[in-house]
């Protein structure tokens, strides 16, 4: 496993890298301050000096993919709030849409989840973006399970806007 690391504490950062390659990782760690364009322009430059550029000739379908994931959040999202009578986004974003982030496989891989909250995660749209663009940029993605993500995506899109369109029709009638 390939792994970047940037703190700006290089004590806590020398640590965080021991423990990686300790493990078995193939580790780096750069002093930054994120606050800093010049320090995260650094750390960027020595993460791509590292590991290089992404390779796969896929890669260049994660951007269609990242907007079909913005769509497919957008158009429920935008029902959700045709529909409520209250205020709805901060328990929205606290109890649904912050524990998909944590738990889609962006930071660590889903299998380290227990069973029943792995299918969990498997069920939520942000895990079949995540899970498509990384297998996109490493170029490890196949064609069926390719189709299977951005059909699910599309899915929730396609609901996402016949919802959308009901509860804006009722809100406009009455």
């Amino acid at each position: 496993m390939r792994l970047f690391l940037a703190d700006v504490q290089q004590d806590a950062l020398d640590a965080a890298v021991a423990d990686a390659r300790s493990r078995g990782a193939e580790a780096v760690g750069v002093r930054a301050d994120v606050s800093k364009a010049e320090d995260v322009d650094r750390a960027a430059a020595e993460a791509k000096s590292a590991f290089g550029a992404v390779h796969s000739p896929l890669a260049i379908f994660a951007w269609p993919v990242a907007v079909l994931i913005g769509v497919a959040f957008g158009a429920p999202v935008s029902a959700l709030s045709a529909w409520a009578e209250n205020e709805i986004f901060n328990p929205l974003f606290r109890f649904a849409i912050t524990p998909m982030f944590l738990f889609s496989g962006t930071f660590f891989p889903v299998t380290r989840l227990p069973q029943g909250l792995r299918e969990v995660a498997y069920a939520t749209p942000l895990w079949h973006g995540v899970d498509l663009v990384r297998k996109l940029t490493l170029g490890t993605a196949t064609v069926g399970l390719s189709l299977l993500h951005v059909a699910y995506l599309a899915l929730w899109f396609v609901v996402g806007v016949a919802l959308a369109r009901r509860a804006y029709a009722g809100r406009l009638v009455t």
